[in-house]
């Protein structure tokens, strides 16, 4: 799924790390994948940047930050 992996912590939200986010080809493969495993959790946030880059934020995964699929998209995908 991961062909970069990026951590962040927030002083915020206490020690540790806050998210992760992964690059992927597709994000609704990704969703998908996720649902089939029963590990769908909920969207937080979703946008798209200029028609060619995809952010989808995910909470509520088992034991884990939220969780961020990034996908490229459109003529250099």
């Amino acid at each position: 799924m991961a062909a970069r992996r990026t951590r962040s912590s927030s002083t915020s939200n206490g020690e540790g790390v806050h998210h992760l986010a992964d690059v992927v080809g597709s994000v609704d493969q990704c969703l998908e994948s996720l649902r089939a495993t029963g590990e769908a959790g909920h969207v937080t946030f979703e946008a798209t940047i200029a028609g060619r880059t995809r952010f989808v934020y995910l909470g509520g995964l088992a034991h884990g930050p939220a969780i961020g699929l990034i996908e490229t998209i459109g003529e250099d995908a």
